[in-house]
C-alpha cells in the first residue's frame, strides 16, 4: 500500500477492513512515529515492519504470525 500518497487515514481504514476476516495483519510501511505505530496495534495489527528493513527481519515478522509448522522463505 502506498501510504505516502494515500495517507495514514487510508491505512487505518484498510486495517479495519481486513481485520474482519480474522487474519493476522503485518504492516510494512515507512511510518516510524511512535503514535502511528501504537495506533495500528490498537486497531488490530499483529506485526509492524519498517519498509527499510528486509530479509531476516521480514521473515521473522511473518513467521511470528503463522502457525509454528509453517516455514517462510524468500
Amino acid at each position: 500500500m502506498d501510504t505516502y500518497s494515500l495517507g495514514i487515514d487510508f491505512l487505518y481504514y484498510t486495517i479495519n477492513s481486513i481485520k474482519e476476516y480474522s487474519l493476522p495483519i503485518l504492516v510494512v510501511v515507512d511510518f516510524q512515529e511512535d503514535a502511528v505505530i501504537r495506533k495500528i496495534f490498537e486497531i488490530g495489527v499483529k506485526g509492524y515492519l519498517n519498509i527499510d528493513e528486509y530479509g531476516d527481519a521480514l521473515i521473522g515478522k511473518i513467521q511470528k504470525l503463522l502457525p509454528s509448522s509453517t516455514q517462510v522463505r524468500l
